[in-house]
């Protein structure tokens, strides 16, 4: 977590502060987010990204939104850069790193990552828009999302997912802690975000979540570790 992120993307520019894994996960590298940056260029969303062009935005960036670990901005290119990452240490795509690693140990069997908006997957609900009064058009998903999105699953590989974290097959309970800690700025503060989950409290619980959502699509879950419990929705 303290390797210097050009050390895996040694093509990423020295911005004048060592960019850690740890400011990636936890959003608070200082890096630019590229859904911001490709609207603010008038790029239509509805065309394909490719991933090389998030690395090409950040390589224009001429300096950082902040030292890293000083601010939390939540920050879909640093999940981007970390599906980088996890490619080249591995020798292997993202998506079947995923599939190898984390979904079939787990029997998450209707879940993938999708590698690029043509690929088709099972049974998906399609993402729908509405143009008039009483027409929808089709939406589709954002392209170039892996590791900061694109991922199919279902509300039973969900369920498989959340007992994971309540007693973890894969890693350990060390690792799901690591997840739900809130981070600690440089200056002391603490964020609501850990590495990869949003930890707070509901009605006098303690309450692990995280939301997403693209075009059309919404997705959410809460988990309540005191009482084993949980709530998923998801929509198109």
């Amino acid at each position: 977590l303290e390797d210097d992120i050009r050390l895996h993307i040694p093509e990423l520019p020295d911005l004048g502060h060592t960019v850690q894994i740890k400011h990636l996960i936890s959003h608070t590298s200082g890096y630019r987010e590229y859904l911001n940056t490709l609207a603010m260029a008038g790029r239509n969303p509805l065309d394909p990204i490719r991933r090389q062009e998030i690395i090409q935005m950040v390589q224009r960036q001429e300096e950082l939104q902040n030292v890293p670990g000083e601010v939390w901005n939540y920050n879909n290119t640093g999940y981007a850069l970390l599906a980088t990452v996890i490619e080249r240490i591995s020798g292997m795509d993202f998506a079947g790193w995923m599939q190898q690693e984390i979904f079939l140990p787990l029997s998450m069997e209707n879940t993938r990552v999708r590698r690029h908006a043509r690929e088709i997957i099972p049974r998906r609900p399609m993402g729908y828009l509405p143009v008039s009064d009483d027409s929808f058009e089709e939406a589709p998903d954002l392209d170039a999302a892996m590791g900061a999105g694109g991922m199919y699953t279902t509300l039973d590989d969900l369920t498989r997912w959340i007992n994971h974290l309540f007693e973890p097959v894969l890693g350990s309970g060390e690792l799901m802690a690591r997840m739900t800690e809130n981070f600690i700025l440089n200056g002391g503060d603490t964020t609501i975000y850990g590495m990869g989950l949003m930890t707070d409290s509901l009605g006098g619980l303690l309450r692990y979540h995280h939301g997403g959502a693209d075009l059309a699509h919404r997705s959410q879950f809460m988990i309540f570790p005191q009482i084993k419990g949980a709530v998923v929705t998801q929509s198109n």
